[in-house]
């Protein structure tokens, strides 16, 4: 009834009917006002006619919504408290069931895209083998076992020794597997990834009988074994020994060779600290490829931003002797006070002298371990040598220690320290370090550039600080010795070999038995002393 009247007032008139059409335009204005219908003058019927339907309507929702949440708030009003907390969980679950929806989802992308990921790596090592086992697990591949820690030698030695056998293992088409009868301290830190570990698991199955250690406390010893008590402890020898050292015993290249290359010995034993004459290392971080730190030992990383590993690290290594070693230049004061001033503050510092880890947070800002003590990795099983001690001053580091001092003993725990030490030079983009196969061995491994080794400062007025490169990279990348002319091959004073024809070698090496039951071959290392 409203719009037929709008629409009669809105019909030519005659002149008596001009005050009311002027009446009821005036009343439509005033209600568009009211409903914030500012439209401009001019507007026809059809316009004003719309515009007041759509005014209604908006009006309608309004009331509509109006009602909806008062009857909401009524309710609310009667909801008891029991009723009150399941329509607010009911609401909180809501909320983040799309973000855990999508956290699972993410989840389940990422173990795939890492089972991707170890499959490709598995396949990039075990692929260059070609000797395997079979699906029966009857030993097919041929293998070096290294040893580890021997002649009383540290950490450093035994990682340049590793590294070796892994080189030569690339060579000649051999699986390295490290022995856990003799370097138990290495599993603490790292474990062997994928395969290989099942690899070494059943070859260790299969030969261990034939390389286990003798009984020391065998009733029938005589006076003689009692007398060579250490000499009895050695493993049995039935497998051939590549014996390769940078001081002392080693073998002539052109022996070393042949018997590497031989197919009839499916187990070499490798015992020494470096290559003959070093190759180039691939570049496409060689150490883990085969190894990854244990949990223990990620969950004992002092680094300030964990997961995350200092870039610039530096290694100072305190002489075992009592007088100054010409081979451990670089620790007198003004090299260190010349050392803190070339680096940034934020160089993180290791160190066996555990006395430089407050100087040189407070003088330079460097960062470092809390360790109160390091030992002597070759002493953990002999005598108990250190460089000192210190107070802990991280309450952080107190309580990791604190909880690790639960599961490990003493020894253990230096063990694993000097793992965590070593990690973080292995993981550094740059390195300085004073003479020490333990830091040469991780920037070896991990082909560190750059990094130098402190040799003290040119002279006392100058203090300027002599920095060198590492001695592999002095001497330059030698051919692998499995792609060595005849002619260049050395014997262990350097100079050249004799020309020994390769089955004179072979014919001398005889494979192991079928049977389990051998007799020691006689290990040259039990009548030379130890250095």
């Amino acid at each position: 009834a409203r719009s037929d009247a709008t629409a009669q007032s809105l019909l030519p008139v005659t002149d008596g009917g001009s005050v009311a059409s002027s009446t009821v335009t005036k009343g439509r204005k005033s209600r568009h006002r009211r409903h914030n219908l500012n439209h401009p003058p001019g507007l026809d019927a059809s316009q004003v006619l719309s515009s007041s339907g759509s005014t209604l309507g908006s009006v309608s929702k309004l009331s509509r919504y109006s009602r909806a949440r008062r009857r909401r708030d009524r309710l609310l009003e009667n909801e008891d408290p029991h009723q009150r907390r399941v329509r607010r969980l009911l609401q909180v679950f809501m909320g983040l069931f799309p973000v855990l929806l999508w956290g699972l989802f993410l989840y389940v992308m990422d173990g795939d895209l890492e089972g991707q990921r170890n499959n490709n790596q598995q396949h990039s090592v075990l692929d260059r083998f070609e000797g395997r086992s079979s699906i029966d697990g009857t030993i097919q591949g041929r293998y070096i076992l290294f040893n580890g820690l021997e002649r009383k030698q540290g950490f450093g030695n035994g990682l340049q020794g590793l590294l070796a056998a892994h080189l030569l293992g690339l060579e000649f088409n051999r699986i390295v597997c490290v022995n856990p009868d003799t370097w138990t301290g290495f599993f603490l830190g790292f474990r062997q990834r994928y395969d290989l570990a099942n690899e070494c698991n059943q070859m260790l199955q299969t030969y261990r009988q034939l390389i286990k250690p003798s009984n020391d406390n065998d009733k029938n010893n005589n006076k003689s074994n009692n007398n060579n008590k250490k000499r009895s402890t050695r493993p049995q020898q039935t497998f051939p020994v590549v014996r390769i050292w940078n001081l002392g015993l080693t073998m002539d290249e052109c022996e070393v060779r042949p018997m590497l290359a031989s197919s009839d010995i499916p187990l070499i034993i490798f015992s020494g600290d470096t290559y003959p004459r070093w190759p180039a290392v691939p570049d496409n971080d060689f150490f883990h490829q085969y190894y990854e730190p244990t949990d223990e030992l990620l969950s004992m990383l002092p680094w300030k931003n964990l997961p995350t590993p200092p870039e610039v690290v530096v290694h100072l290594r305190e002489s075992d002797n009592n007088y100054e070693d010409p081979q451990r230049r670089g620790m007198d004061e003004a090299s260190l006070d010349a050392l803190g001033k070339l680096l940034p503050s934020s160089t993180y510092l290791v160190t066996n002298k555990v006395e430089l880890l407050d100087t040189f947070e407070q003088t330079f800002g460097w960062s470092h371990n809390d360790w109160t003590t390091v030992q002597h990795s070759a002493s953990l099983h002999q005598i108990m040598k250190h460089w000192g001690k210190r107070k802990a001053t991280s309450t952080k580091n107190q309580q990791r220690r604190s909880s690790n001092k639960k599961k490990l003993d003493e020894q253990q725990l230096q063990t694993m320290q000097l793992w965590c030490d070593w990690y973080t030079i292995l993981n550094a983009r740059e390195v300085y370090h004073t003479e020490s196969d333990f830091s040469a061995s991780a920037i070896h491994w991990a082909n560190i550039y750059p990094s130098k080794v402190i040799r003290g400062i040119s002279s006392p007025e100058s203090r300027e600080l002599i920095l060198v490169e590492e001695q592999w990279r002095q001497t330059g990348d030698a051919i692998l010795l499995r792609d060595r002319p005849e002619e260049t091959l050395t014997l262990r004073n350097g100079s050249p070999c004799q020309t020994l024809h390769e089955s004179s070698i072979t014919d001398s090496i005889k494979p192991p038995p079928s049977s389990t039951t051998t007799t020691a071959t006689t290990d040259p290392l039990d009548i030379i002393p130890d250095n």
